[in-house]
């Protein structure tokens, strides 16, 4: 940098002698080579004026996911459509606030979840009471419903995979045998962990 002689403004003047002595490598300076050099000398300052801003984790996600640790079996009577807007009354509840408890829970979770797949879950309609048990193993949740457990007030009462039907000659194995194989798997599961949840009650 040098003044001007008439007005003392500066003057910059690009000397290369000074880029050369920078640059300056067993190389000539002016070669393909020594260009390169110079380019790789400047990309880590380049680099370092540039700053990557992580956001922070959102708590929010965080409290909507489920403790890993929870586990639950809930049992509920819903009623019928015209009585369920009252509320669902609590037939069983089992926490899992003890590791005998989790383990039970843990071990009907393992021998039953898969007779329940997401769309064989609703089994009930507008127009019969129904009972729904619902599982939660960690992140894991199952509601299942279904209003077979109507059949004990009625003798005669038969619900299929479609709807309450009269059995009329026939007997409630019979007609349960001429259900599909998934339908059948389901009622198998879902009353044998009321019966779990039930004789684990009375001890």
């Amino acid at each position: 940098m040098r003044f001007n002689n008439f007005n003392l403004n500066p003057v910059i003047e690009f000397r290369p002698r000074y880029w050369r002595r920078m640059c300056s490598t067993s190389a000539k300076p002016h070669t393909p080579l020594a260009m390169i050099r110079t380019i790789l000398l400047l990309i880590p300052l380049i680099l370092s004026g540039c700053r990557v801003h992580e956001s922070p984790p959102d708590d929010r996600s965080a409290a909507a996911t489920i403790d890993t640790g929870t586990r639950l079996i809930r049992i509920t009577d819903e009623g019928h459509e015209r009585v369920r807007a009252s509320g669902s009354r609590l037939i069983a509840e089992v926490r899992g606030d003890s590791p005998a408890d989790r383990e039970f829970i843990d071990r009907l979770w393992t021998e039953h979840h898969a007779s329940f797949p997401e769309n064989q879950r609703i089994h009930y309609g507008p127009d019969a009471s129904f009972t729904q048990i619902e599982l939660v193993r960690g992140s894991e949740r199952i509601v299942v419903g279904s209003w077979h457990t109507a059949e004990r007030a009625s003798p005669q009462l038969f619900a299929s995979h479609s709807g309450l039907v009269s059995l009329g000659d026939r007997t409630r194995a019979e007609a349960l045998a001429a259900e599909p194989k998934a339908y059948r798997r389901l009622r198998a599961s879902f009353d044998a962990i009321m019966e779990a949840v039930a004789s684990r009650k009375k001890r």
